[in-house]
Parts: C-alpha cells; sequence; structure tokens
C-alpha cells in the first residue's frame, strides 16, 4: 500500500534526530503535479494559487488511489 503519509527525502540527518523527516509522498506527488500544471499551462493564468494547490493536491490523491488499486488488483 502506498501511504500518503510516508516520509520520503530527509532533509538532513540533523532533522531526522528530531522526528523531521521531510517531504511526504502526498507532499511530493502534490508538488510534482503542481510543477506540471503550471509548465503545461493548463491553468488561467489569473486563477488564485489556492485554486492551482486544490487541483494539485486532488491529482497527487488520485495518483496514491491508482497506485493503492493496482497493488490489490
Amino acid at each position: 500500500m502506498t501511504n500518503p503519509n510516508d516520509n520520503i527525502f530527509p532533509l538532513d540527518a540533523g532533522e531526522i534526530a528530531f522526528g523531521q523527516c521531510g517531504l511526504t509522498k502526498r507532499e511530493y506527488f502534490a508538488a510534482k503535479a503542481m510543477e506540471g500544471l503550471l509548465a503545461a499551462e493548463l491553468i488561467d493564468s489569473h486563477s488564485y494559487p489556492r485554486d492551482l494547490a486544490d487541483m494539485a493536491v486532488q491529482r497527487a490523491d488520485a495518483l496514491i488511489t491508482a497506485l493503492n488499486q493496482q497493488r490489490t488488483d
């Protein structure tokens, strides 16, 4: 199962020692989705930043759902 709250990309050893482990998978997927949305210019240049963030998170959640379904099929 792809857990959206699993940590990836620890920032450095000191932060790991204090329980801060960088981005979660969900945060990473959302960042990549936002990057793609901006690069493809699929959004209106006057869109609100919150709308863009919501679109990116929705796509991240859809990817996590699809990955989890593939493992059960």
